[in-house]
């Protein structure tokens, strides 16, 4: 539990100390506070490694092919989809770390994947918004005030007109050997996603979050999982 309470703050709230979080960082405070504090507080930042690239490449291609969606009704072919993520993984607009054997075997990885996701994962979820930025929201955890920003995934619908969030993460560790994702890492974000989603859209987030994993090992493997109640976690 994080203690966190969501309320209207006092006058005295301008004199607390104010520790700004990006949603997508909340892995890493819930983990290993130190790195947490090294990488968002004093800012300490190291090259990416390809691995780490592919994941980026992965998201903003699956960004591009789900808006188009959301914005049209229809998708972008897939074969338009897996040409926009070689052409994002091999023309990185930050410092890369890796030999270009490493960069095939991303390539060959993430193309796989980006299938897999149009075909397995995609048609079976209706987005109400993609990559959708929200606005600042201060709450108190433990008299210091924690102002959460970030920017929420997907906001589903389902059939039934309920709402969730739908979070892709990708990472060598994402999908297990038995094709299932520990959800365990992600609860505090996806509780603060449902938040900050409940905020932007004025609907609350009754249908259950969920992890939607891309394994960037070289199986391309693709699996979700729910994450229920994720917001308590936060209470």
């Amino acid at each position: 539990m994080l203690g966190v309470s969501q309320q209207e703050f006092p006058e005295k709230k301008m004199a607390m100390k104010v520790i700004p979080i990006r949603a997508s960082s909340m892995a890493d405070l819930t983990e290993c506070p130190a790195r947490w504090e090294a990488t968002q507080v004093q800012g300490l930042k190291t090259p990416a490694r390809v691995s780490t690239w592919l994941g980026t490449s992965l998201h903003k291609t699956l960004e591009v092919y789900d808006k188009a969606k959301l914005a049209t009704g229809r998708t972008i072919d897939v074969s338009d989809a897996q040409s926009l993520f070689t052409d994002t993984l091999w023309n990185p607009n930050e410092e890369v770390v890796g030999e270009e054997s490493d960069y095939k075997k991303a390539e060959k990885n993430g193309l796989e994947l980006v299938r897999k996701y149009a075909e397995l994962i995609a048609p079976n979820r209706t987005y109400v918004a993609v990559e959708v930025t929200c606005p600042k929201m201060d709450v108190i955890v433990e008299g210091v005030v924690i102002r959460l920003s970030g920017t929420v995934d997907r906001i589903k619908v389902t059939p039934e007109k309920r709402y969730g969030i739908s979070d892709v993460k990708s990472g060598a560790n994402v999908v297990s050997a038995d094709e299932t994702v520990d959800v365990d890492p992600y609860r505090a974000q996806i509780g603060v996603y449902e938040i900050l989603a409940q905020a932007v859209t004025g609907q609350e987030m009754t249908e259950p979050g969920e992890i939607i994993g891309l394994g960037a090992n070289g199986k391309a493997r693709v699996a979700t999982e729910e994450v229920r109640n994720a917001a308590e976690m936060l209470e």
